[in-house]
């Protein structure tokens, strides 16, 4: 792994961190050269002012711990897209604030595909919302359309198994990490597209979901 993306990786494990510390990092720390010395004097004074909860050191067996987890990225199959590769889709890079790397488990190459369309809709599905699905997915399937939604409840399910049933390539974007897939009767088909399609999270993988999905 390149010396700066591993830097970079291992600041997106930094407790709490936002987007804003990272890219005020970035910015006053081009090479990231003090990220493996998380410490008032290593990294810029307001990254530190804007999170409350943040330990003020960063203790080298707690440094040791994350790197450890990012050596398991490979022994797991969990690979690592920054938005300064050339594999993070562009059309993501357009939005505010786009997540400064995506980790991703099963077919990589779907990300560079084109055309996708993203599938949103109710946790209670409807007979409405399943029927369409069911008139509108076989032929953009056919046209080669990949099938993304967020792997919850109801209409997000439907719209993965649908687009696997007929053939189709489908990406998950879930909300928590790859470590804990929520809801947890969706952990069989999360498990089948991590093999043949493709789950992605912008959170490092032993991230627990904070919220109902």
């Amino acid at each position: 792994m390149e010396e700066f993306k591993q830097r970079l990786i291992h600041l997106l494990h930094y407790p709490n961190i936002t987007w804003k510390n990272v890219y005020q990092t970035i910015k006053t720390d081009p090479n990231l050269y003090s990220v493996y010395h998380l410490h008032p004097q290593g990294l810029p004074q307001h990254t530190f002012s804007q999170i409350p909860s943040i330990n003020k050191s960063f203790s080298n067996s707690q440094s040791e711990l994350v790197n450890e987890q990012i050596r398991q990225y490979k022994t797991n199959d969990i690979s690592v897209v920054t938005i300064f590769d050339k594999q993070y889709p562009s059309l993501l890079k357009k939005i505010y604030q786009p997540p400064w790397a995506l980790f991703a488990k099963g077919d990589l190459s779907l990300l560079e595909k084109e055309p996708m369309l993203a599938v949103i809709g109710s946790r209670q599905a409807t007979t409405y919302g399943k029927n369409a699905i069911r008139f509108l997915f076989p032929s953009m399937i056919k046209k080669g359309i990949i099938i993304v939604s967020g792997l919850a409840k109801g209409i997000d399910t439907y719209a993965h198994e649908s687009a696997i049933n007929n053939g189709g390539k489908t990406i998950a974007v879930i909300a928590g990490g790859l470590y804990h897939i929520f809801p947890k009767e969706n952990l069989h088909l999360a498990i089948e597209m991590m093999k043949t399609q493709l789950v992605v999270s912008e959170f490092p993988p032993d991230t627990k979901v904070a919220f109902s999905v």
